[in-house]
């Protein structure tokens, strides 16, 4: 396949991809899989300040509870709102 000499390769999907940030609390030495994709990491004792882009809150939500009691939202409140359902769901499935 030759790409055509007019084309223009569009950079707006790589710039726009993560559109909103959120605000989480990540226990020291876990979420490696957050830490990565940070935009910004303020250490403290226990708990990290971490700043994660994204696009999709279901991908974050995964990810979040993936990480169990190793993380907190803080903001955006619709992901904690979120996360707060997604687990009581789990307890009224599971008990």
């Amino acid at each position: 396949y030759e790409i055509p000499e007019e084309y223009i390769p569009s950079t707006e999907s790589e710039e726009n991809a993560y559109e909103l940030t959120a605000q989480l609390l990540v226990r020291k030495g876990r979420g490696s899989q957050l830490r990565n994709r940070a935009s910004k990491i303020l250490t403290a004792e226990d708990f990290d300040a971490v700043d994660v882009p994204y696009s999709s809150e279901n991908e974050l939500l995964s990810l979040v509870l993936w990480h169990l009691d190793d993380v907190q939202v803080l903001a955006p409140s619709a992901l904690r709102d979120s996360v707060i359902k997604s687990l009581k769901n789990v307890v009224m499935n599971h008990g």
